[in-house]
């Protein structure tokens, strides 16, 4: 995930030397000094999570495994770069399959429109208060994600598996994100 001063942070991975499949490793880079430090480390071990910026400059990660491909952590954690702290954000577990297509929304939400591993609903997580709310039931199968400036594109976030997901939107299924409360932004890609 890029953060507000241009480094990178990158959570999560494979644990290559232990009997574990997610590690807790949060390394940061700087691309002014060419240089990666070790960041302090999540509290759960994740393989394939999908880490976010949010628009307040923290990081939200969502999904990963620990111990095999289908041990998803149902915690979200938050980085604050500020503080150089995590938080974790135990009021809104949610089991989310490992890749999640995830997207900022306006008022501290964010939308999590699939996954790349599994079929799953569309869902909106309240970030203040914890709580998630389901846009759109349909449990779909999801290859790649994006999200649109509303105007510009399908409606707003699509993704699909094709041509399994042809069914309901011929590029793919889209959720409406006026809907959402989605008045402008750019365009978005995850996956």
């Amino acid at each position: 995930a890029l953060l507000a001063d241009g480094r990178v942070l990158v959570v999560g991975g494979h644990d290559c030397d232990g009997p574990q499949l997610g590690i807790k490793m949060v390394n940061i880079f700087d691309p002014a000094t060419m240089t990666w430090t070790r960041g302090p480390d999540m509290a759960y071990r994740r393989w394939y999570p999908t880490a976010t910026t949010l628009a307040d400059g923290r990081v939200l990660v969502t999904a990963g495994s620990v111990n095999n491909t289908t041990d998803y952590v149902p915690v979200p954690e938050i980085y604050d770069p500020e503080t150089n702290t995590w938080t974790q954000l135990t009021g809104a577990q949610n089991t989310i399959p490992n890749y999640p297509f995830v997207f900022g929304l306006p008022a501290g939400r964010v939308l999590v429109a699939g996954s790349d591993e599994a079929k799953m609903g569309t869902h909106v997580l309240d970030i203040a208060t914890q709580t998630w709310t389901t846009v759109d039931a349909r449990v779909l199968d999801a290859g790649s994600g994006v999200m649109y400036e509303p105007g510009t594109g399908p409606g707003g976030v699509g993704g699909g598996d094709f041509p399994q997901a042809r069914g309901h939107h011929p590029q793919g299924d889209a959720a409406d994100l006026r809907r959402l409360g989605v008045q402008s932004g750019r365009k978005e890609e995850s996956g």
